[in-house]
């Protein structure tokens, strides 16, 4: 029997690295668009579990574990984002609001993937976009 535990932070992160690399290496626009499509994926949820595993930690002490699981589930990742950090190191985070903004195009378009409106290659387009815009 396997002594290792699951760290979903760790884990979701180490694929996000994973896929990102294989993109790189990817020969087909189709198989880097798999890769990065995994990427965007794995880099919401590393991002997520963390801020997470920080807050089960920080209530712990004060709360049942239904209502940890409770503040938990109804938080949204941006609303995380914005909140969080003050409560948990008891001080503003200074996060660059173009980073905030980038996380949520980033959230934005896994929601997008997860539950399609579209056709889908507008949602590429955007990304693509967003990343040209940085990289200018």
């Amino acid at each position: 029997m396997s002594t290792w535990a699951a760290n979903p932070t760790w884990q979701n992160f180490s694929s996000l690295f994973r896929e990102a690399v294989t993109a790189q290496e990817a020969k087909t626009g189709m198989e880097k668009s798999h890769h990065l499509t995994a990427s965007l994926y794995f880099g919401v949820a590393a991002l997520e579990a963390f801020l997470n595993d920080k807050m089960r930690a920080h209530l712990k002490a004060t709360k049942s574990e239904e209502e940890i699981f409770d503040v938990l589930r109804k938080g949204r990742i941006i609303s995380k984002l914005r909140k969080w950090p003050t409560e948990l190191l008891g001080k503003q985070l200074n996060l660059n609001d173009g980073t905030l903004d980038l996380i949520a195009v980033f959230n934005d378009v896994r929601g997008d993937l997860t539950h399609p409106k579209t056709h889908g290659q507008d949602i590429y387009a955007r990304l693509d976009r967003k990343s040209k815009r940085l990289n200018s």
